[in-house]
């Protein structure tokens, strides 16, 4: 049986229509196991399904055949919109909604084949906007280069310091003895971070991460190994700036993660970024856990760098874990 809260976070963002992708790096970054997200999804589907068997829909109900129809249309728009996602995404999206709810009217083909072609485009939509989301990050989206280029030539050269926010800022000259000389580079995804000295690196894409870094020797609590460690995941913004982003996070947080408290929350400035450090303990399994956490936002795309080590060790391990996330660069 899955944990009743990962089951409550779960069905309240599919009903938002959060795809379970995001669902599940979100979950992913604050320490959730793939096997639990993936029983809490079953259990979850499951229980969409029944909810929706209800005798008081009548199955051949013609007042629904506007939604079905609905649906056909906002699914052969959405198969030309997809190239703008801003204009793809929603109406894809809300020709999902109608076609579901077109399911119990006379024209179920009709519905059936709007939920297909939405399907199709929202697929299409999102696809494109990663491809443009990594373009832009590279430097590789010629428009968005253009409106970059524009934004900065505008700027006042002169910023008032008194508004700025206190900052952090990674040392530039050295890396610390306790990580490794040579920066762990991902091309891909367009980052750089300077691992603990002797962790495995782990980039096979375990529990939807980018890259795992393992200390090799597990720490006991109670008998039982945890190895201390730290991920890279990275999603869409959704439309947030870094504050948004870091305070949908900070909401969310308390809803995943049993008994979560918040330890850290600050600005920093690392390598010309502004980004945001938060953390918190919590119980994961038989596991008291404590967490970093550096949030980067950058062209539409967040980048969660995430340390967790056993609550006991943390006095242990504190230091090398900030002293790595302060590594982190993008290309």
């Amino acid at each position: 049986m899955a944990n009743q809260q990962l089951l409550d976070y779960i069905k309240q963002q599919l009903q938002q229509g959060v795809s379970r992708e995001i669902i599940t790096n979100n979950l992913i970054s604050q320490g959730w196991q793939q096997s639990h997200i993936n029983e809490a999804f079953s259990q979850s589907s499951g229980q969409s399904f029944t909810a929706q068997v209800n005798p008081s829909f009548d199955v051949g109900d013609a007042s629904k055949n506007g939604k079905a129809t609905t649906s056909l249309v906002l699914g052969i728009i959405g198969l030309i919109a997809w190239f703008i996602p801003l204009i793809g995404a929603p109406i894809t999206i809300i020709g999902l909604i109608f076609g579901i709810k077109g399911l119990k009217s006379l024209k179920r083909g009709v519905a059936i084949a709007g939920i297909v072609l939405c399907s199709i485009g929202l697929f299409a939509t999102v696809v494109n906007a990663s491809i443009g989301a990594y373009q832009g990050a590279t430097g590789q989206n010629y428009l968005v280069n253009k409106f970059l280029n524009r934004d900065t030539q505008q700027e006042s050269p002169a910023q008032p310091t008194s508004q700025q926010p206190q900052q952090q800022k990674a040392p530039q000259d050295s890396i610390p003895g306790v990580l490794e000389r040579q920066p762990y580079s991902n091309a891909q995804y367009g980052f750089k971070i300077n691992a603990p000295k002797g962790w495995r690196v782990d980039e096979s894409g375990q529990l939807g991460t980018i890259v795992f870094f393992l200390n090799t020797k597990p720490d006991q609590e109670g008998g039982n190994p945890f190895s201390a460690n730290i991920n890279v995941t990275t999603g869409s913004t959704q439309g947030y700036d870094l504050d948004g982003y870091v305070s949908a996070t900070k909401d969310l947080l308390p809803k995943v993660l049993q008994n979560y408290k918040s330890t850290d929350n600050r600005k920093v400035n690392i390598n010309g970024m502004q980004a945001q450090i938060i953390g918190g303990t919590f119980m994961q399994g038989v596991f008291p856990l404590r967490n970093l956490q550096l949030i980067v936002v950058k062209d539409g795309q967040a980048y969660v760098v995430t340390g967790t080590v056993l609550e006991s060790t943390w006095n242990q391990y504190k230091d090398l874990i900030e002293s790595s996330l302060m590594t982190f660069s993008l290309n």
